[in-house]
């Protein structure tokens, strides 16, 4: 039997902030200062583990975002993995059902933004591929720019 794959929508958050870290080329240490959180915390909450709303908000703050913005996209990319068949669930990840194969934040890299954006209607889905947060956001309300 083929392991079913879900991931956690705190894990597909962790996965967009990291790639928005990353396209600032900002540090995990520089990033939790400016948002004044430990980097320990920051990597919990890239890691999809530390995602309330107060860190959350400082995360989005510290990349001049607002948290609509930021679940805009994250809503997005929840849609394309489930038009690959992904199963999106909003509870923590676990590793005691041994026919689930979990994917965390940090691999979700791993599931290509081409094939995002292949399997979904929102071409555009693939935010890590050079336009950030606010570039997909101006994208899909149509002010690219």
């Amino acid at each position: 039997m083929t392991a079913a794959k879900k991931v956690a929508y705190s894990a597909i958050v962790g996965g967009v902030l990291a790639e928005e870290r990353e396209l600032r080329s900002v540090t995990q240490g520089a990033a939790a200062t400016a948002a004044g959180v430990t980097q320990s915390t920051w990597a919990r909450l890239e890691a999809g583990k530390a995602c309330t709303l107060e860190n959350l908000g400082r995360a989005c703050a510290t990349f001049g975002l607002e948290l609509w913005q930021l679940f805009k996209v994250v809503d997005d990319r929840a849609r394309a993995l489930r038009e690959q068949g992904i199963e999106v669930v909003y509870e923590p990840m676990t590793d005691t059902d041994e026919t689930v194969t979990w994917i965390a934040g940090n691999e979700l890299s791993r599931i290509s933004t081409a094939a995002l954006a292949a399997t979904s209607p929102l071409a555009s889905v693939a935010i890590a591929a050079g336009n950030g947060v606010v570039g997909y956001i101006k994208n899909v309300l149509g002010r690219a720019g």
